[in-house]
C-alpha cells in the first residue's frame, strides 16, 4: 500500500467474511508504503474469495481519517 506518514508500528489485518480476520505479514515500511504478504486461504479449484480493506485499517495504519471505496476491484482512499 502506499501513502503518506505512515507510522510504526504496522499491521494490516484482511476481513476474509466467513473465514474470519487474517493478519498480513508485513515486510516492509516505510513513510509512504507498506509492503505486506496477504495471508494464506484454502481454496478450492475456480474458487475466489473477497478480502475486505476498511478505511479503519488503513487510518490507523496511515494516522489519519480515511475515507475509502472500492470500484471494479480496485481501492481508492482519501483523507477527510
Amino acid at each position: 500500500m502506499t501513502g503518506t506518514k505512515v507510522r510504526r508500528p504496522v499491521r494490516v489485518l484482511f476481513d476474509i467474511g466467513t473465514a474470519g480476520i487474517k493478519e498480513g505479514c508485513v515486510v516492509s515500511v516505510t513513510p509512504t508504503q507498506i509492503t505486506v504478504v496477504t495471508p494464506s486461504i484454502t481454496l478450492t479449484a475456480g474458487q475466489t474469495l473477497d478480502a475486505t480493506i476498511t478505511a479503519r485499517s488503513l487510518s490507523d495504519c496511515f494516522g489519519l481519517s480515511l475515507e475509502l471505496n472500492r470500484r471494479n476491484g480496485r481501492y481508492s482512499a482519501w483523507a477527510l
